[in-house]
């Protein structure tokens, strides 16, 4: 009882046909969060004492992201889709994402989308690298995802959606399409990734 967290969201968006090539879309989503926000594995080691206690911070916290989307239909095989994204908080962290994603019909049911994302976000005033705080500290952590940092995740998707499905029992259903994203991951305080994504549409036709 004593740990409890409540999260309230609000999501807003706006969607305008610019033209017959172009749509854009704004939004945004803010959160209040009450409650347990610390992950309490996470220890801390100080500068000044030669002990270790567990991550602290606020009670509450309160996010504000205000985004952009727009879609271009670029030709007869081509679409660009651009996304920036701007986030505040009260744990004075600020962000901005900048995303770039185009499809390219190699056929009509078989696509392919390189994608590129940037991300830049500056610390919040309670991070400090391991053995920096000082215990007179009222909140602290180490946890590098509440760092300055910037990322970039590139890759590529294939997409693969046949009219009459790839596997298709007219009674039973079956396969409609599939999905395959694989990626690369790298962010400037030293974590680097891969990963392998897949999606399984299942249904009737």
């Amino acid at each position: 009882d004593k740990y409890l967290r409540q999260t309230y969201s609000l999501s807003f968006s706006l969607a305008q046909l610019v033209n017959k090539r172009m749509n854009v879309s704004i939004f945004t989503n803010p959160t209040l969060q009450n409650g347990l926000l610390a992950t309490t594995f996470h220890r801390i080691y100080y500068s000044d004492i030669q002990e270790h206690r567990v991550e602290r911070l606020p009670y509450n916290r309160f996010k504000l992201p205000l985004g952009l989307r727009a879609n271009y239909f670029a030709g007869k095989k081509t679409v660009l889709r651009g996304f920036y994204r701007f986030y505040a908080d009260n744990w004075s962290i600020t962000a901005h994402s900048f995303e770039l994603e185009v499809p390219y019909k190699i056929t009509p049911f078989f696509s392919v989308y390189p994608f590129y994302r940037y991300h830049i976000q500056s610390a919040t005033r309670y991070f400090n690298p391991y053995g920096e705080h000082l215990s007179t500290q009222e909140f602290y952590t180490s946890d590098y995802d509440l760092s300055k940092f910037t990322s970039h995740k590139y890759g590529l998707g294939i997409n693969f959606y046949p009219v009459k499905g790839i596997w298709l029992n007219k009674q039973k259903g079956g396969l409609l399409s599939m999905e395959l994203r694989g990626g690369v991951y790298k962010r400037s305080n030293g974590l680097d990734a891969f990963y392998l994504a897949s999606v399984f549409n299942f249904g009737k036709d």
